[in-house]
């Protein structure tokens, strides 16, 4: 934990480039390493720490820092994997983090349309639940904060209209029609967007 912190302050203070992606290269081996020995780690500290945790803290590093490491596919996994562990419980700041890779991933990746409507849901939905677990006022200030984030980057995209949706949907929705959960949540998305008038939506409630 200290080597991280460290490692944060000597990239802050460095000004030279190659010394500071040195110093990041190093911070990522710090988070590998606390995942490496976690069960060991765990036994010696009274706050008991997960995999998913640290990969949360460590998607937060690689996005705090990339300018030295532009690599969004590598920073998109990372974040993925935190918050298929982690869900509601990550920190609101990953959340809105998350968000946002999978936006920038959409602008390079058109492939990524789709899943990138499935990380808003899934985020926008553990950010919510998260909201409403929220006991102390400034916790439930930062999860509506998230929130609010997490739908601009949804509606910047690019992504959300009713054009993109039924040029994503449409070809899938036969290929599917006996897969009710996909059918419910093309459904959704469209509802939620307002697209309750385009092909896909009358497609999608009909089958």
């Amino acid at each position: 934990t200290n080597g991280a912190k460290i490692l944060r302050a000597l990239i802050a203070a460095e000004k030279d480039g190659a010394k500071q992606k040195q110093y990041f290269e190093e911070l990522m081996k710090v988070h590998d390493q606390r995942i490496q020995y976690l069960d060991a780690l765990n036994g010696l500290t009274r706050k008991p720490t997960t995999k998913g945790d640290i990969l949360a803290t460590k998607s937060h590093d690689f996005y705090s820092f990339m300018a030295l490491n532009p690599d969004i596919n590598a920073a998109y996994a990372l974040f993925k994997e935190a918050v298929e562990l982690e869900k509601q419980n990550l920190p609101y700041y990953v959340m809105q983090e998350f968000a946002d890779i999978s936006a920038q991933k959409v602008k390079s990746d058109a492939n990524h349309k789709e899943q990138f409507i499935q990380d808003y849901i899934t985020i926008a939905g553990y950010a919510s639940e998260a909201l409403k677990a929220a006991t102390k006022p400034k916790s439930q200030e930062q999860y509506k904060m998230a929130k609010d984030n997490i739908d601009a980057h949804f509606i910047n995209s690019g992504v959300a209209t009713c054009d993109n949706l039924q040029a994503i949907y449409a070809p899938k929705i036969e290929a599917n029609k006996t897969n009710l959960d996909y059918l419910k949540q093309v459904m959704k998305v469209m509802k939620m967007l307002g697209c309750t008038e385009a092909e896909a939506y009358f497609a999608a409630s009909a089958l």
